[in-house]
């Protein structure tokens, strides 16, 4: 059995609920649209996000428990936590696979047929992915090293998920920094692009999943990377900054040879859908 992993963000630390809900209502959706169904879906999260949609293989876990972060660093700390909750109960679901999904974004939904019967397996990365800016007619394919980019993008196998209690009482609610968590803690549980190596170093090896497995979703201001310190800075410079050869080459790399047309077979396969958001601080009125 596959399970999600969803982490949600405490409303009091969201720049707008209602988008958080609609948003989230979105992911719920594209997760259990699943051609097979065998698979379960584990919210954590301070508060359930207000939405219609229900399901039979949906549950909530309330971390009410765990402090409102104040930081950026915090709110990832926050998500680390209540990716390790959800881990945990999959697993005492009997979850043989676990794959950690953004509140935001897109899947296939021929996940759960493809690792059925797959109960050793130690799992996948997506090396392939796309790009998506809300309500567009388009998406861009990612044809390489998209694991690296997006975090809703391995499935692994449960037994590479062995913290143990004492560890986890060791861990601080309030985490300030990378360096006062354990680099195997780190590395699995808190950055997707440490995954494949993490899981090495237990042993195992990630495949590459031979198909495109998720959406990630661009320009809201509810996504944790986008709101990250460096991010802004990049985004600051690049406006700054005249493009180089280079980059013009690689913007029409992205914006001609790998843009796709947002089909209806995509639409069904993913569960993409426009959403009507409030308008954003960051990026402006959703287009």
């Amino acid at each position: 059995m596959l399970g999600f992993v969803v982490p949600i963000k405490s409303p009091k630390v969201s720049s707008s609920w209602e988008s958080v809900s609609i948003i989230f209502e979105r992911t719920a959706r594209s997760i259990c649209q699943q051609t097979y169904p065998d698979f379960k879906v584990v919210v954590v999260c301070h508060e359930p996000p207000k939405i219609d949609f229900t399901h039979p293989s949906l549950e909530y876990i309330l971390a009410d428990d765990l402090p409102i972060p104040e930081t950026w660093y915090h709110k990832r700390g926050d998500k680390m936590h209540k990716v390790i909750r959800g881990i945990r109960h999959a697993k005492a679901l009997g979850c043989s696979h676990i794959m950690l999904v953004d509140s935001d974004d897109c899947i296939s939904n021929r996940l759960v047929e493809y690792m059925a019967g797959k109960t050793d397996s130690p799992g996948y990365f997506f090396n392939k992915g796309y790009f998506y800016n809300d309500n567009s007619r388009t998406l861009r394919l990612v044809p390489k090293r998209f694991h690296k980019i997006c975090g809703t993008s391995h499935i692994i196998n449960s037994k590479f998920y062995d913290i143990s209690d004492a560890e986890l009482n060791q861990l601080p609610n309030l985490v300030d920094a990378q360096s006062k968590l354990p680099k195997h803690i780190y590395d699995l549980y808190c950055t997707h692009g440490r995954f494949v190596e993490a899981v090495q170093a237990k042993g195992g090896t990630l495949e590459p999943l031979p198909f495109a497995g998720s959406i990630y979703i661009l320009g809201n201001t509810e996504n944790l990377s986008v709101t990250s310190p460096s991010y802004r800075q990049r985004r600051q410079r690049n406006r700054q900054q005249a493009l180089s050869v280079k980059d013009m080459l690689v913007k029409f790399r992205d914006n001609v040879l790998y843009r796709r047309p947002l089909t209806q077979s995509l639409r069904e396969q993913f569960g993409i859908y426009d959403v009507n958001l409030p308008t954003s601080p960051l990026f402006g009125p959703s287009r």
